[in-house]
């Protein structure tokens, strides 16, 4: 049996959520927001309780993008949706002095999403009302199929978040980030146990060493794969297998047209309204 982390971050002891969620970066090192200003902390709430913590990325001014499991698996499936809140927080390395907060009004993840084999790990938050661009708060720019082709030859990539560094230790009050290396396809799918045809994900490492002892761990599912010089996006952090420093990321090249149609249906079913 596959043994796997999703890699977002369950705050609470709330069973459901739990059962499935352990939460990230070890090792790396306190990364600058005006480096990553796109990218969100997302806490999920039910009552006066904080559930989970995801990560996220910008993509437009009322729009974020992060994992299919940080969203459907703590709504299960959006029935428990009028009982979940979400919270977004950018604009501050530290996100409890986050610059800018908004409120999820809805949301949409790829159809395909198994929460099972955690396929099509991808999905869209719109939010209650736009963001005010600054200098630390800023849309990301999404690789697309053509870059897509080139990104492992091209390199700089890094991973961001605020999740835990540790089994035991909560979620890193900083920012942070750590350098990623992209495995070739053969490996990627070696070391995951994964069949060949996986579809649209990528598998990376610092300095592609398997059994690098820094790597993506709980609360940073959903959070960028990029390239901070440029601020390209090129993929979202889905999971890890247990017994390396792998982490499994979903492309957002192999995505890129999904991602397109999608926010521009959330912005005609919800331009003009807020929550």
């Amino acid at each position: 049996m596959l043994t796997y982390l999703l890699l977002s971050l369950s705050i609470t002891s709330f069973t459901t959520v739990a059962n499935k969620m352990t939460g990230f970066i070890v090792g790396g090192q306190e990364a600058n927001i005006r480096e990553w200003p796109f990218i969100a902390y997302l806490v999920a709430h039910k009552g006066r309780d904080s559930i989970a913590a995801c990560g996220g990325s910008l993509i437009s001014s009322q729009t974020i993008l992060t994992a299919a499991h940080c969203l459907d698996d703590v709504t299960k499936r959006k029935k428990n949706i009028g009982e979940i809140k979400y919270v977004i927080y950018m604009g501050h390395r530290l996100h409890r002095r986050a610059t800018m907060r908004r409120d999820m009004l809805d949301y949409t993840i790829h159809e395909n999403y198994d929460p099972d084999d955690v396929n099509y790990d991808i999905g869209i938050m719109f939010l209650t009302n736009p963001v005010q661009f600054s200098h630390t708060v800023k849309k990301v720019v999404l690789m697309n199929e053509e870059m897509g082709r080139y990104m492992r030859q091209e390199g700089g990539l890094a991973v961001a978040g605020w999740g835990r560094f540790g089994w035991d230790s909560p979620g890193s009050e900083f920012l942070k980030s750590l350098d990623q290396t992209l495995l070739n396809e053969d490996l990627c799918y070696h070391y995951i146990d994964e069949p060949g045809n996986t579809p649209g994900i990528v598998c990376g490492a610092k300095h592609g060493e398997v059994n690098s002892t820094e790597y993506a761990f709980s609360g940073d599912s959903g959070g960028p794969l990029a390239r901070p010089r440029d601020q390209r996006l090129a993929g979202l952090v889905s999971w890890r297998m247990e017994s390396h420093g792998v982490t499994v990321y979903t492309s957002v090249p192999f995505f890129y047209s999904w991602i397109e149609n999608t926010q521009r249906n959330l912005f005609r079913r919800y331009c003009g309204k807020t929550g």
